[in-house]
């Protein structure tokens, strides 16, 4: 009779471990399927940042695209504004006008006050038919 309370006794023991087997079980599959949601939810996380990364270097190449037509755009303009200037240059030349550049810091010249210093007659008569018009005009 020992025998088989040993037995019972030894029953029971391995019931109760296997109830807290069960339950590690149970626990262990509570955490697998947390472990696949979050691994689920992280999968289209990942696939959202994707395709607005797409999306974004898709925007990027056509910026670069609209920045590479609109340098194009002033190269070209920056040639034709040099064009133009030399042929302004070359017609005032014909004319006989001193040409002046727009983008240049000059100083501003007071003909009028030069022409009034220079006391030499010869010196004074060529610089009057030099500048006459700024000299008389006020223009510099």
């Amino acid at each position: 009779m020992t025998e088989a309370k040993n037995l019972i006794e030894e029953h029971e023991s391995l019931k109760e471990e296997v109830g807290s087997l069960n339950e590690l079980l149970e626990e262990a599959n509570a955490k697998i399927t947390e472990t696949v949601q979050l691994n689920e939810e992280l999968q289209e996380s990942a696939k959202a940042s994707e395709e607005s990364l797409k999306e974004t270097e898709a925007e990027l190449a056509e910026s670069e695209s609209k920045n590479a037509e609109l340098q194009n755009k002033v190269d070209a303009l920056t040639h034709e504004d040099d064009a133009l200037e030399k042929k302004v240059s070359e017609a005032l030349n014909e004319v006989g006008v001193d040409p002046v550049s727009l983008d240049s810091q000059q100083e501003e010249i007071n003909h009028k006050d030069q022409f009034q210093a220079i006391s030499d007659p010869v010196e004074k008569t060529n610089f009057y038919r030099k500048y006459k018009e700024q000299i008389l005009g006020g223009q510099k």
